[in-house]
């Protein structure tokens, strides 16, 4: 390939120093999903001690679909990753990687408004589910996306 403006030094140069970028780019992120992994494991321990688990398990809840499940399990979710795409749809690095918690509307952003807790719910599984052997699905759900079931 011919280039029609840029000298042969300018784009050897350019592309190592680039190369050399992304390395230590790269090398940065490592350290750093290991600290902040870290920070957030210690605060969705916390979390698990402190938010109470307002539908324990055996609960009867019903979907938006009329579907009614039982309550499995829960946990506490705190994603800090934006996953995020930069302008030419490539994956960010560095800091924005990350959601910035500075003001109480980030938090906002961060926490789903404080619906950290995620419950685990099992549904039966329909006919054509039950003729391949799969007799029940769980899904995880916030408690938006469901309601108590009325008592038979």
């Amino acid at each position: 390939m011919k280039f029609k403006w840029l000298s042969g030094d300018f784009l050897s140069e350019y592309n190592k120093t680039l190369g050399d970028l992304r390395a230590q780019q790269s090398e940065l992120d490592e350290k750093y999903e290991v600290i902040i992994g870290e920070i957030v494991e210690r605060e969705t321990s916390r979390l698990e001690k402190t938010i109470p688990i307002e539908y324990p398990i055996g609960t009867k809840v019903v979907n938006s679909h009329g579907n009614t499940g039982v309550i499995i399990g829960s946990h506490i979710d705190l994603v800090v990753k934006t996953h995020a795409k930069s302008d030419i749809d490539q994956e960010v690095v560095g800091p924005n990687k990350y959601w910035s918690v500075t003001t109480e509307d980030e938090e906002n952003i961060m926490t789903c408004e404080g619906m950290l807790r995620l419950y685990d719910v099992q549904f039966d599984s329909h006919e054509l589910e039950k003729d391949w052997g799969v007799d029940h699905n769980v899904f995880t759900m916030y408690s938006d996306e469901f309601q108590l079931a009325e008592e038979e």
